[in-house]
C-alpha cells in the first residue's frame, strides 16, 4: 500500500513538472493617488516586490513623492520633504524599499534625496557640497543601494554615482569630451548614459557605460547614426537605448531603438513597432532580456506621439502595448515608459491631450502593465 502511494505521488510530481506553465494574461491598471485633491499623479519606477514609486500633487498644488507598497493605494506612503524644500518626487526604488528622488526648493531648483524606512537624507555632491541635479531619467538605484544621477551646477552636466552611504563620485567623460549624463545603474554598479564634446554645434551624444571602477567605454555607433544614449544595462552586459541622426530640415530626426549585446559589440538596430513610426527607444532591460520603451512619430512641432513598446532578446523589432481604456478617450495619447522589473512588469504614464502639444494636457494616467510578455 505504501509503495503504491509513493508511486502515485511520484507520477503526480512528474505530471506537474511536465505540464506547461500557467498562462499569465497581460493586463493594465491605473494607479490612484493617496492624496486629497490630486490633479496629477505619475508612476516612475517599480521593484520586484510590486512596489511602485512616483508622485502626486494635492490641494496645495505641491507634489509629494509616493510609495505604493504592493502597487496598492490602500498601502501607499506619502513621502514628505526636508525643511527648506517645498515639493518631492520619487524616481527609483529597490527591493529594500530604498527610494531615490528629488526635492524642490522655492526657486524650483532640484536636489537629490535618499529615503528609507521613513528617514529622508539629502544626497550631496563630491566634497560634501549641496548640488543641483537633473530630473532622473530612469530607475537609477540598484540592490546595493547605489544610485546614479547627473549634476547640473555651473551650467554643466556631470554624471555621478553615489555609494550606499551617500558618497558621490564623478564619472569621467570620453577623451576630449566635457559633458556626461547618467541614465541608470545596474546591479553590479555599471552606469549607462552618454558623453558629449562641448562646446560644439552638432549636439551629438555618444552612448557610453561606466564600469564599477569608473572606467568609461564608448558603445558602438555607425556613420549617420551616432547620436544617442545607453539607457540601461543588465547583468549579462546587454545594454539598450537608441541611436539616431542629428535632425535637420532636410533630414528630420529619426531614431532607432538599439541593443548592444556587450560593451564591444556592434549596435543592433531594431525595427519600430509600425512602418510609419519615425523613432524608437528602449528605456530599461531586465536580466531576462526583456526591455520596455516607446515607438512613435514626431509631429512638425517636435511633439512625440509615442506608443508603449516592448522587446525581448531574439526579436528583430518592437511590439506595442495597449493603453488603459480610460486614456483612449482623448484626442491625442502619448506614453512614456519608465521601468521594467525582473518579472517583466512595467510602469509608465499615458498623457491624454486635446491636441498634439503638451500645453493641451488634460490628464496623466499612471499605468502598470502586468505580464506584458505573456508569462
Amino acid at each position: 500500500m505504501r509503495s503504491s502511494v509513493i508511486g502515485a505521488v511520484a507520477l503526480l510530481i512528474v505530471a506537474l513538472a511536465a505540464a506547461p506553465a500557467a498562462a499569465c494574461p497581460p493586463a493594465t491598471s491605473v494607479l490612484k493617488s493617496p492624496r486629497q485633491g490630486t490633479k496629477e499623479v505619475q508612476a516612475k519606477a517599480l521593484n520586484d516586490r510590486g512596489d511602485v514609486v512616483g508622485f502626486a500633487d494635492g490641494r496645495d498644488g505641491r507634489f509629494r513623492a509616493v510609495l505604493w507598497r504592493g502597487g496598492k493605494v490602500s498601502r501607499a506612503v506619502v513621502i514628505g520633504v526636508l525643511p527648506g524644500y517645498v515639493s518631492s518626487e520619487a524616481y527609483a526604488i529597490n527591493n529594500d524599499r530604498v527610494v531615490f528622488g528629488l526635492l524642490y526648493d522655492r526657486r524650483e531648483r532640484t536636489f537629490p534625496f535618499r529615503w528609507r524606512k521613513g528617514r529622508m537624507t539629502l544626497l550631496r555632491g563630491p566634497g560634501g557640497r549641496r548640488e543641483q541635479v537633473a530630473v532622473p531619467d530612469r530607475n537609477a538605484i540598484n540592490e546595493r543601494g547605489e544610485m546614479a544621477g547627473t549634476l547640473t551646477g555651473g551650467g554643466r552636466r556631470r554624471a555621478v554615482r553615489w555609494s550606499r552611504t551617500g558618497k558621490a563620485t564623478l564619472l569621467p567623460p570620453l577623451p576630449g569630451h566635457t559633458w556626461t549624463n547618467a541614465w541608470s545603474i545596474a546591479q553590479d554598479g555599471t552606469v549607462s548614459g552618454w558623453s558629449r564634446r562641448l562646446p560644439n554645434e552638432d549636439g551629438e551624444n555618444n552612448p557610453v557605460i561606466w564600469s564599477r571602477s569608473g572606467a568609461v567605454t564608448a558603445l558602438g555607433t555607425v556613420p549617420g547614426r551616432a547620436d544617442g544614449a545607453a539607457e540601461a544595462t543588465n547583468r549579462s552586459g546587454l545594454t539598450v537605448g537608441y541611436l539616431g541622426n542629428l535632425g535637420t530640415d532636410t533630414d528630420p530626426e529619426n531614431d532607432l531603438a538599439t541593443a548592444w549585446s556587450s560593451a564591444t559589440a556592434a549596435p543592433q538596430f531594431l525595427d519600430r513597432a509600425t512602418p510609419q513610426d519615425t523613432y524608437g527607444e528602449l528605456v530599461d532591460v531586465n536580466d531576462r532580456g526583456q526591455a520596455a520603451g516607446m515607438s512613435g512619430t514626431f509631429t512638425s512641432t517636435g511633439f512625440p506621439r509615442a506608443r508603449p513598446a516592448i522587446w525581448q532578446t531574439g526579436a528583430t523589432g518592437l511590439r506595442t502595448l495597449t493603453v488603459p481604456r480610460a486614456a483612449r478617450g482623448h484626442r491625442v495619447v502619448s506614453t512614456q515608459l519608465n521601468d521594467i522589473n525582473a518579472r517583466g512588469d512595467i510602469v509608465g504614464n499615458a498623457f491624454g491631450l486635446s491636441a498634439a502639444a503638451f500645453d493641451k494636457l488634460q490628464r496623466v494616467y499612471p499605468v502598470r502593465w502586468t505580464c506584458p510578455f505573456g508569462r
